[in-house]
């Protein structure tokens, strides 16, 4: 379970490599462990993001927010398959 809200608020590249998400902006390129990340905010529509990426985000069951032009939540990510921890709550 990860711990870190991760806010992109500027134009910026979103992809993924060796467990980690890469972030290139203007600034340069960072990298976040996905096993980190518990939010993931696109609080701009000039990010791009890879599908290989939000595979792997919602895999550690990250949740990923999109905001549109006016930085209104729009839509968000919901995992097509329940994890293991939410079977363990329903049979206590």
């Amino acid at each position: 379970m990860g711990w870190r809200s991760v806010i992109i608020t500027q134009h910026a590249k979103l992809s993924y490599s060796s467990r980690m998400m890469t972030v290139q902006n203007r600034d340069g390129i960072n990298q976040i462990p996905i096993e980190d990340i518990n939010l993931l905010l696109i609080n701009t529509t000039q990010a791009v993001i890879t599908s290989s990426l939000i595979s792997h985000l919602a895999k550690s069951e990250v949740k990923v927010i999109f905001s549109d032009d006016m930085h209104e939540p729009i839509c968000e990510t919901v995992g097509y398959y329940p994890s293991t921890r939410d079977i363990d709550l329903l049979e206590q």
